[in-house]
């Protein structure tokens, strides 16, 4: 194929008795580079370079996610991709030892991390807010990620458009690019995962879905397999896919904004139906103690009962 980079092909007698290799996804969740990116400084920097399995799929030496971290800490630092990707370690580790800017201070906590992306939004700064997701990501990991720095973020950038401080396409543009880290965190291991499976949606006319990303990529890190259904999904639908695949459980996503008065009444109809599953609802907007319900307060506590449950 015109552009890719082929790779090796692994010859078994290459492979240690150490760490083994490690999947594209796996490089991508202990490092908080996405998948896309990584493919893309292969083709045009050559890093890194992975070999190939006969399938084609990539597979990466783990001393390779050392090296990916750094280079993560020097994108947040302002570096470019070219600069940095071709670096061998020991340059990208003095390197770092000589710059002297850094856009946030780690030591300063969540709160100026919060107030440094609402000055992102406000800027339409996509680029300064790329970089601190993902350098974050790769010092805390996903899901610190998501209960330390993005829900607080949330709620802030919630309330500064309640004080007239944020202007809803700041808001909006802020969201699509949370969102789309999101993307590059759980869709490289959605079809991999080899846990219990689940499908993931919010209610019809609920067109909020980034708590349902931050859901999905909670249940992804406790090892299940969401199919993802997206916004504003009929019930008959979920129902459907959940008898398909022989779902564990059916997460659903209701925020704030959700209608409320069929939000209700849509939960009982799939504490109804959906018998085989467990019923797991989430967000400001989700009712609490419906029986027949699991209601879970945020991304930590969904991920603690994945993990019990798969």
């Amino acid at each position: 194929m015109i552009g890719r980079s082929p790779g090796r092909l692994m010859d078994p007698s290459e492979q240690s008795n150490d760490l083994p290799a490690l999947t594209i996804g796996a490089v991508a969740q202990a490092t908080g580079i996405g998948a896309s990116t990584l493919r893309a400084w292969e083709r045009r920097y050559g890093f890194p370079s992975p070999t190939r399995t006969e399938g084609g799929h990539r597979l990466y030496a783990p001393e390779s996610v050392e090296r990916i971290r750094w280079i993560a800490r020097a994108l947040a630092r302002g570096l470019r991709p070219r600069q940095v990707v071709p670096m061998p370690l020991e340059g990208l580790k003095r390197t770092l030892s000589t710059a002297c800017t850094v856009p946030i201070r780690r030591e300063e906590g969540a709160a100026s991390y919060v107030q440094a992306w609402l000055d992102a939004a406000r800027h339409l700064d996509g680029e300064a807010l790329e970089l601190s997701f993902r350098t974050e990501t790769a010092h805390l990991g996903a899901l610190a990620f998501l209960t330390d720095r993005v829900a607080p973020f949330l709620h802030e950038m919630g309330a500064a458009w309640e004080r007239g401080e944020l202007e809803v396409y700041q808001e909006h543009f802020a969201t699509a690019r949370l969102r789309g880290w999101l993307d590059c965190l759980w869709r490289p291991l959605a079809d991999h995962n080899r846990g219990p499976v689940s499908v993931a949606a919010t209610p019809p006319g609920e067109q909020h879905c980034l708590g349902l990303e931050m859901a999905v990529t909670a249940l992804i890190l406790a090892g299940w397999r969401p199919i993802y259904l997206g916004a504003s999904t009929p019930a008959i639908d979920i129902l459907a896919a959940a008898r398909q695949i022989g779902a564990r459980a059916v997460v659903l996503s209701i925020s704030a904004h959700a209608p409320r008065g069929t939000t209700r009444s849509f939960v009982d109809e799939m504490v109804g139906c959906a018998s085989d599953a467990a019923l797991v609802i989430g967000g400001q907007g989700a009712p609490r103690g419906v029986p027949g319900t699991t209601w879970l307060p945020d991304c930590g506590a969904l991920a603690e009962w994945g993990r019990d449950n798969a």
